[in-house]
């Protein structure tokens, strides 16, 4: 339902720009760094049936993201997230269908994230990062 809370269980993936992926195949902090007043946005995996290749391939039907060749899916467990730091949670946000979007029912969005001009910001962006370890996933597939 909207805005609940996701359970700890939970994973979620959020699309990193080729540009925010190093040379070595780590995310950057920035990948989680957004401007102030927008929030980060994931899909929660378990919304679709099947295996994380299974998964992954039905958020690929329903991102509305314009994804590029080399980005790629981060996953991430949502307690890892949530326990960076106290204010930070993972909310449910469903997108209903448009005339051009299919239904995304794993759309979610990470809040309670330090604001750009907050020095906390960028070390809780490196904290999430970190969690992130060597789980990428082509964003999209030939």
């Amino acid at each position: 339902m909207k805005d609940d809370e996701l359970p700890i269980e939970a994973n979620v993936v959020h699309y990193v720009s080729p540009s925010r992926v190093t040379d070595t195949g780590e995310v950057t902090w920035a990948a989680f760094s957004k401007p102030s007043g927008q929030m980060p946005s994931v899909h929660w995996l378990e919304q679709f049936e099947g295996s994380t290749d299974e998964q992954l391939k039905s958020v690929r039907r329903v991102s509305r993201l314009n994804r590029r060749r080399n980005g790629r899916f981060a996953e991430l467990s949502v307690g890892d997230v949530v326990g960076i730091h106290p204010t930070i949670k993972v909310l449910h946000d469903p997108l209903q269908a448009t005339l051009i979007f299919k239904e995304d029912p794993s759309h979610s969005n990470i809040t309670g994230l330090p604001r750009r001009d907050d020095p906390r910001e960028k070390l809780v962006c490196e904290q999430m990062a970190k969690f992130v370890k060597r789980n990428l996933h082509p964003a999209v597939l030939d």
